[in-house]
């Protein structure tokens, strides 16, 4: 296949992938029905991240255009269970607040908070911008480097767990874990010897 048909045959694929998704809401395209497939609006982009990563970068040379996305879209690097929590700013956040973000103006950052001991996963504006949300009738004014937190994603051990389990009113029934002790799942039930 020449350079051109090649050209002629990934826009067509394009447009019937667009012609496809076209009817679809942003509620249907950004839904995760099954932890065994991916949102649509993750798929799509990860159809588009990719073709630049393997078609513009590594056949053609060329530099990265978004080279911070690249975690974002791997599909090795987020198992599909977890693609629909992913931090995209969707089209639905503009329509819905009639507003100007621009994810080309931001890079996604997740960062672990060892104090914490949580994910703290967003965005970090590249340049200073300002971002118009009319239906809260404000402009959002981001300076470079500054963080638009979408996610906190927290970490738990025995410990903290049972004390936090406690304070609610809750015991710790059973505890299991898998083999190198990385995650568990727990049998909480309600303290009886706190009455009702």
């Amino acid at each position: 296949m020449s350079q051109s048909e090649l050209v002629v045959a990934l826009e067509r694929a394009r447009r019937r992938t667009e012609d496809l998704l076209q009817p679809l809401s942003d509620e249907q395209l950004t839904r995760q029905i099954s932890p065994l497939q991916s949102p649509l609006v993750w798929d799509l982009a990860h159809i588009a991240h990719f073709e630049e990563l393997w078609l513009l970068r590594r056949v053609g040379g060329r530099s990265a255009v978004s080279p911070e996305y690249d975690d974002l879209y791997d599909s090795f690097a987020h198992a599909r269970g977890e693609r629909g929590r992913l931090p995209i700013l969707p089209a639905a956040v503009n329509r819905e607040l009639d507003a100007t973000f621009d994810q080309r103006r931001f890079v996604y950052e997740a960062r672990w908070d060892p104090e914490h001991e949580w994910m703290e996963i967003g965005f970090r504006a590249r340049r200073a911008h300002a971002v118009s949300i009319q239906r809260l009738e404000i402009d959002v004014v981001f300076d470079e480097d500054e963080p638009l937190r979408v996610e906190i994603s927290s970490k738990f051990r025995r410990e903290q767990f049972e004390l936090e389990t406690a304070q609610a009113g809750l015991r710790v029934e059973s505890w299991w874990t898998d083999r190198a002790g990385d995650f568990a799942v727990a049998l909480v039930l309600r303290d009886a010897s706190l009455g009702s």
